[in-house]
């Protein structure tokens, strides 16, 4: 059974003060550390490209992943009526405690098996990455148009990680061998003495999400760049 690693963090800093980091493990990328703390940031602290993803949501909002609660603030002090979901219960937990607002709902649930009707969905911090593969994104882009109102939108963010494999000489792509997409990663969480089991994550460049999006009836705009390799797209249903 995985263990709530996230959740565990999100709620020990919440309720205990407690700033232990949470380590992010990978077979194909270098380890890193996330901040517990900045699970908790405020508008201010936010990338640019998550402060305009949050200028342009609008009506009903579904937002997937909703971790500490930092982008519902921003989306409640705007006055949008919107459904926090997370598969976590410890961050669940901390963002029932955090907000009490009579246009908020908050669920355990993965967006998989979640019923609605939005006028937007808001998918941050990497957003493609619970498609989990290239070969799922069609599908699961599919499922997302499924919980729109005829003129919603779903603003998502991703990385073209091109970059950790091109040549510096020839510009050329040095991927290896066994991957069948330089965007299809796996992680792990690390929390004390509690560690997940290891998820896939797809991060996705602009022209291959515009791709799938297109087979799945979207048309697909780049909003903006961010400042390392990543980017804000508006999905629209065409």
């Amino acid at each position: 059974m995985d263990q709530d690693v996230l959740g565990t963090a999100i709620r020990n800093y919440y309720f205990q003060d407690d700033p232990t980091d949470i380590e992010v493990l990978s077979p194909t990328m270098e380890d890193d550390v996330l901040p517990v703390s900045y699970l908790f940031r405020s508008i201010d602290d936010m990338p640019k490209i998550e402060r305009k993803a949050l200028s342009l949501s609008s009506g009903s909002v579904l937002e997937v992943g909703c971790a500490a609660g930092c982008h519902t603030a921003v989306l409640l002090s705007r006055s949008l009526p919107v459904t926090a979901i997370d598969i976590s219960a410890g961050a669940i937990d901390v963002v029932k405690n955090r907000f009490n607002f009579d246009q908020l709902q908050v669920m355990q649930q993965s967006v998989w098996d979640h019923k609605g009707t939005y006028d937007t969905i808001l998918m941050l911090m990497n957003g493609t990455g619970i498609m989990q593969s290239l070969n799922k994104l069609t599908d699961y882009l599919r499922r997302l148009k499924a919980l729109l109102s005829e003129n919603g939108q779903i603003l998502i963010d991703s990385s073209d990680l091109k970059f950790l494999y091109e040549d510096d000489e020839d510009g050329g792509l040095w991927i290896p061998a066994g991957i069948d997409y330089y965007g299809e990663v796996s992680f792990q969480f690390k929390y004390k003495n509690l560690i997940s089991d290891p998820f896939p994550w797809l991060y996705c460049d602009f022209e291959t999400l515009t791709e799938h999006a297109q087979k799945a009836g979207f048309s697909c705009t780049k909003v903006m760049d961010g400042d390392h390799y990543d980017y804000l797209a508006q999905l629209s249903i065409s």
